[in-house]
């Protein structure tokens, strides 16, 4: 995508409306739009929201596993909408943030973006994935070479594999698959079938590392996609970092990743890997959608596991809240250990 669809979608995410975009970028609503329907195309992405959306935190995971440049416009801060609803009323975002003392802003900066071939970067040498043209060839490169420097899990890479083969193997369209675990990282390669719709699969493949593996033990990742070439399917890549067994995760959580739910009362739910420690949790706002209206303290379950509220969500919004971050790390184990941050975002229906 180019920086100013890049642009436009961050402004998307912060809660702009096509008629403030234009203000804030001098362009004209039906310029706008076209920019969003031209990065729908190129991702195939549904709506110009789930991109907008996919996109921040994607970024999100780029700046955390060490491959994600400024934004465009970084050092700018990103306009507040006007009028921007937020799902809570100011006193209720002020009961709940003494409530927990934990409630913050995600911090959500980078970049992803499909390149050209021909542009003359430096290569990444690879017999699948050939001269695949990448966002930033040094950074990717170094997790290219740090997943074949390692020392490799005996015990952990071989079933990491096989399970990442199976999820990403299932993506319709992808054609080619190589799947290698070090002990820490894990690469995903491979090329997408010549001559097909190439839109939807890239957006399966950016996706399912941000909600479909994190049962598996994974966290942060990168992705990067090279140009298209006659006779050969587009060439892909995903880093993900394995969470240190130590640290808890989140497995699960209700609604999933990307849902679209029926406006109303509905039970938000974050279940991790491990029992987690009593009264302690830091749910967190973030930029991506609003915050979620609920009420009452979170319940733990018996197993100590899951934390639910119950919520209500109105028609036609996108929501978004955080479990843990940099900077607010209250999900801790019963032994002390805090767990890795993680975001859950999902729709209403209108």
């Amino acid at each position: 995508m180019t920086a100013a669809e890049r642009r436009i979608l961050h402004l998307l995410a912060a809660g702009h409306t096509a008629k403030s975009i234009a203000g804030e970028t001098a362009l004209s609503v039906n310029a706008v739009n076209e920019r969003l329907r031209e990065a729908r195309r190129k991702t195939g992405a549904a709506s110009s929201r789930e991109l907008a959306r996919l996109l921040v935190a994607q970024e999100n995971r780029d700046e955390q596993i060490g491959v994600a440049p400024p934004p465009p416009g970084a050092g700018q801060p990103v306009p507040a909408p006007p009028h921007r609803a937020t799902g809570l009323s100011r006193k209720g975002a002020f009961a709940m943030t003494m409530l927990t003392g934990l409630v913050a802003a995600l911090a959500l900066t980078g970049t992803f973006s499909q390149n050209d071939p021909g542009k003359g970067d430096r290569r990444m040498p690879d017999p699948l994935l050939g001269s695949l043209a990448v966002d930033h060839p040094d950074q990717v490169s170094e997790l290219h070479g740090q997943v074949r420097r390692e020392a490799r899990d005996a015990a952990w890479a071989p079933g990491a594999e096989a399970a990442l083969a199976k999820r990403f193997g299932g993506i319709a369209g992808v054609d080619s698959l190589r799947v290698l675990c070090a002990a820490t990282l894990c690469e995903v390669a491979g090329r997408l079938k010549p001559g097909s719709d190439s839109g939807p699969a890239l957006l399966a493949l950016q996706k399912l590392p941000l909600s479909g593996v994190r049962d598996l033990g994974f966290g942060d990742s990168a992705f990067s996609v090279g140009g298209k070439a006659a006779g050969v399917g587009t060439p892909f890549v995903t880093y993900l970092k394995r969470i240190p067994p130590t640290m808890p995760h989140v497995v699960s959580t209700s609604p999933v990743q990307d849902a679209t739910i029926a406006p109303g009362p509905y039970t938000l739910s974050v279940t991790f890997d491990r029992p987690m420690r009593a009264r302690s949790y830091s749910f967190v706002t973030s930029n991506v959608g609003d915050y979620p209206a609920c009420d009452g303290k979170p319940q733990q379950s018996p197993d100590g596991r899951t934390f639910t509220m119950h919520c209500t969500a109105v028609a036609g919004r996108t929501y978004a809240i955080g479990f843990n971050s940099a900077r607010f790390r209250n999900f801790v184990s019963v032994e002390g250990v805090a767990a890795a941050p993680s975001m859950l975002a999902f729709d209403t229906r209108r």
